[in-house]
């Protein structure tokens, strides 16, 4: 019986260690529920239409449109994907996307209300637990097209980002995806 226990404390104990974050302070945190930065990429996130991805973080609705831009256009913002690796393995690369417009950053997040928002901030090194509503998880879209992939909700199972005609508009959404093809869930990558 005390072998047992001595397993169970010396499993506890390599189950919490110590991390240093970016504020400097020195924290615990769980390394079965967490994500740690591992690179981040510059891309241009294209829908099916091949219609660039521009967003309006300063707006009263902070959205995302997929419009037909040329390429002066696009020097203004930057998209960046910041790759996590995840200590509890899930289908998918654990991922956060960013804008840089001037000299300010955003992040994309879930509201509760199932929507999509941009939010000044800088990208978090570690995020904690096992949801976040900042992370997507990357999944191919479809075999051999390794452009295209769709983006899952780590936060809204079983929701997906995916362009959405609204008001004339074609807008980055966050919609439920039931297991069949859609287009409107295809996202492509374009390396800048």
């Amino acid at each position: 019986m005390l072998g047992i226990q001595r397993r169970k404390k010396s499993w506890n104990l390599r189950k919490m260690q110590p991390t240093l974050h970016s504020d400097g302070c020195n924290n615990s945190y769980d390394e079965t529920d967490a994500w740690k930065i591992y690179t981040a990429e510059d891309f241009l996130i294209k829908n099916s239409m091949h219609e660039t991805l521009v967003v309006y973080p300063e707006s009263m609705d902070s959205c995302g449109l997929f419009e037909s831009v040329q390429q002066q256009y696009q020097g203004t913002f930057r998209f960046k994907l910041h790759l996590y690796q995840d200590t509890n393995a899930k289908e998918g690369v654990p991922t956060v996307f960013t804008i840089q417009k001037g000299l300010k950053t955003y992040l994309m997040h879930c509201t509760e209300d199932r929507t999509l928002r941009f939010e000044e901030g800088s990208v978090p090194r570690w995020i904690s637990g096992y949801k976040s509503k900042y992370i997507f998880y990357k999944r191919q879209f479809s075999e051999g097209d390794a452009e295209a992939f769709s983006f899952e909700s780590s936060i809204l199972v079983g929701y997906f980002l995916a362009s959405e005609q609204e008001h004339g508009c074609k807008k980055l959404a966050l919609r439920s995806h039931q297991h069949e093809v859609n287009e409107n869930f295809r996202i492509q990558l374009v390396k800048v």
